[in-house]
């Protein structure tokens, strides 16, 4: 009689221990192996030959190529990462093949990383950017997940991902950003740290030292060789830890040791720099990382972010329980034979430096009871969602926000909403164990721009525009065509009329404040003049009471771009043939003058573009300013129809205040609004600050409160864009 409960290990008496084939890729990780079997072939008196094994560890450097060789029972143990494995387990369930991960082999701790050129600092600063990094490895879900943590869009994390360039490993992508042939990289060590030494001004952004439970390599063997040999795989597991065990007291015969395997060619100092990357798993870190059933530990937690990064790829078809794939027998079996104390000391966590670019900046919304700091479930699931990333970005600090509205006084709303933001701070440190002083909290209280709790927005999208409202890209009901240059001439006024249209339509009798910024606080300006008395208050930002002649210029040099180019064809061009050229570069020139030429100097300096283009005999994008333009007037072409921009640009120039009563006085003296707030920068060149204190004098009347602000921002006439931390205290004191 055979009886078999849950995890007993059963072996026919006699039996001797077949050959164990291991796939491994060219990667210090394996050390703990390779000192157990005495290199890539067992030797003599070695851990493993004492214990009754032949292990042959098999060099395949090609990820897809060592999952098809466990598949096809090639190798019978495959040394993978768990987040490879996350879709290698996939494939290998849809085609009836079975594996499980039995042991953890290391952390990467600063081996693989993402590095960027001069200018980007953050993750966010990838937006843009050309990256180089190896598709379905190790640095693609670093890339990957980095992206999903930040601040980015989709749109721009999937642009990012189309334009990246391909490489077969992560060695190529350190060389090719050395020869700055690209703008980042996701790469490994020692070459990604030789990468950043060749290129001035490029730094690391993060690697897995912050990471630093994100990439982990592991040990898949078949179900098949796992059912016939029980006792083969414990061995070789227990062979394994204790090669790990033994490099912690002599790791110098460690790197030695890697320095014979020939086909590593790995010369033995290198090994020793390229192991100070990784944390080679011991027994206690086996458990640890492998954790109870259902405790959603460090493999739970890679495996389901690694399986709906590839689900989003498409590249597998079913997600499934990441406790499916996962076989803790054989480390439980052990747990007689090793320690269970951790070998790591705790991290330290410190106040980062005053000023410190954080690695990432991710908006979410947590929703409360009104005048309570209880979270609802709903919002306990946000915040479940960001713990499953700061398991795996473990060596980082949290700063945690809290805010309200504005209704209250604002020294309780700033009390509640940093309770707020400890409740969500308690909820992470009771469910989750993390550190208190990793989590640092704030209260805002009212201090956001508009609160929308309170008020409701309506945001009319201008006459003359192609994102709905009527303008020379729509059909004309008379003729069934596009109206063209048909269109009547276009003013700021009837832009204006079109949102009083809205609103009466609405039936919406009184505002709290009509707000606009450049062309749209010049609209805000004209239903003020036109429709007296419906709002309360004016806010504009970087705007004025007429077009100047130096942007008139500006602008009719743009609209001359557009109409000369052949494409344009008297504006009777094809929906899909539009002028590209002259769009381009109105774009181009657009976005020259948006900008402080300070902030241009600081934030590109002479920088070199890693791409020149070999056939523009020495007159193409040479400098990175070069490329950032002709990047971002690529991507407006496609997103803007020319003769509304020529109707636009022209309305802008049309408008004038003095032509609503004879002067700017006159024109000023017909708002009926009981406050206003007119903001400028001083480095605003297209509105200069001139113009927001012309219109904050002229806009003073006897019982009207009337504030202006001169901000200093860098970022010239795009502030209002950019610039948060200065415009959110002056909208939101407007609006408490």
């Amino acid at each position: 009689m055979l009886v078999v409960f849950g995890c007993v290990f059963i072996a026919s008496s006699g039996s001797s221990d077949p050959e164990v084939r291991v796939r491994v890729n060219v990667w210090v990780g394996c050390a703990g192996g390779l000192v157990a079997n005495g290199g890539l072939d067992t030797q003599p008196d070695s851990i493993f030959d004492k214990k009754g094994l032949k292990v042959t560890f098999k060099i395949i450097d090609d990820w897809t190529e060592g999952a098809a060789a466990l598949a096809t029972n090639n190798v019978d143990v495959m040394l993978t990462t768990a987040d490879v494995y996350a879709k290698d387990y996939a494939q290998f369930k849809d085609k009836g093949f079975g594996s499980h991960a039995f042991l953890m082999v290391d952390w990467s701790r600063g081996a693989d990383g993402v590095i960027g050129k001069q200018g980007i600092n953050s993750i966010e600063d990838l937006a843009g950017r050309t990256v180089a990094f190896a598709p379905y490895t190790p640095s693609h879900f670093l890339l990957y997940n980095g992206l999903r943590a930040s601040g980015l869009s989709t749109e721009q994390r999937n642009e990012l991902f189309n334009k990246a360039v391909h490489t077969k490993d992560g060695i190529e992508p350190a060389t090719l950003f050395a020869q700055e042939k690209v703008d980042a990289a996701v790469a490994w060590d020692p070459d990604m740290s030789d990468a950043v030494s060749k290129r001035a001004g490029s730094k690391k952004i993060y690697d897995t030292k912050v990471a630093n439970r994100l990439i982990a390599d592991i040990l898949v063997v078949s179900d098949d060789f796992s059912a016939k040999h029980p006792q083969t795989v414990l061995k070789f597991a227990q062979g394994w830890l204790e090669g790990v065990d033994f490099i912690k007291t002599q790791p110098d015969r460690a790197y030695n040791l890697i320095g014979t395997v020939k086909d590593f060619n790995i010369p033995s100092d290198l090994a020793k720099t390229m192991l100070s990357g990784v944390k080679l798993a011991d027994y206690a870190d086996n458990r640890s990382f492998m954790g109870a059933a259902g405790s959603n530990a460090d493999y739970d937690n890679i495996v389901s972010m690694a399986q709906d990064m590839y689900r989003e790829l498409r590249v597998i078809k079913h997600t499934y329980n990441p406790e499916d794939s996962l076989d803790r027998r054989y480390i439980e079996k052990l747990s007689a034979s090793f320690s269970m104390a951790s070998s790591e000391a705790p991290i330290e966590y410190k106040e980062p430096a005053k000023g410190a670019t954080p690695i990432a900046t991710q908006h979410r919304s947590i929703y409360f009871d009104p005048n309570s700091s209880h979270m609802s479930m709903d919002s306990r699931a946000i915040v479940d969602e960001l713990a499953g990333t700061m398991r795996a970005y473990e060596n980082t600090v949290v700063d945690i926000e809290g805010n309200t509205d504005a209704t209250g006084s604002r020294a309780y709303n700033v009390q509640l909403s940093h309770a707020r933001a400890d409740e969500v701070r308690n909820y992470l440190i009771q469910k989750y164990g993390f550190p208190e002083a990793r989590l640092r909290t704030a209260g805002n209280g009212p201090d956001k721009p508009i609160d929308t709790n309170r008020y409701f927005v309506i945001c009319v999208n201008s006459l003359g525009s192609c994102f709905g409202s009527t303008g020379p890209a729509s059909i004309d009901p008379r003729t069934g065509e596009l109206y063209r240059l048909t269109f009547p001439v276009l003013s700021l006024e009837d832009v204006a009329r079109g949102g009083y249209e809205v609103i009466k339509h609405l039936g919406v009798n009184r505002l709290k404040a009509t707000v606009g910024p450049s062309m749209g606080g010049m609209s805000a300006l004209a239903f003020e003049i036109m429709f007296p008395g419906i709002s309360e208050g004016f806010v504009s930002m970087s705007s004025g009471p007429r077009a100047l002649p130096f942007s008139i210029a500006l602008r009719s040099l743009q609209r001359e771009m557009i109409r000369k180019d052949p494409g344009w064809m008297g504006g009777n061009y094809p929906r899909d043939a539009v002028p590209l050229t002259g769009m381009r570069l109105a774009r181009k020139l657009g976005m020259i003058t948006y900008r402080s030429a300070e902030e241009w100097r600081l934030r590109f300096g002479r920088e070199r573009t890693t791409s020149p283009d070999a056939n523009s005999h020495g007159f193409g994008m040479t400098f990175e300013i070069e490329a950032y333009l002709e990047h971002h007037a690529n991507k407006f072409t496609g997103q803007f129809d020319p003769n509304c921009y020529l109707y636009l640009s022209r309305a802008s120039d049309l408008f004038d205040v003095a032509e609503h009563g004879g002067s700017v006085e006159v024109g000023l003296g017909k708002v009926r609004v009981k406050r206003a707030l007119i903001v400028g920068v001083t480095t605003d060149f297209l509105f200069p600050i001139y113009q927001q204190r012309e219109l904050s004098e002229g806009l003073g009347a006897p019982g009207r409160e009337v504030e202006f602000v001169e901000l200093n921002s860098l970022q010239g006439h795009d502030s209002f864009l950019v610039d948060m931390d200065s415009y959110r205290p002056l909208i939101a004191r407007f609006f408490a």
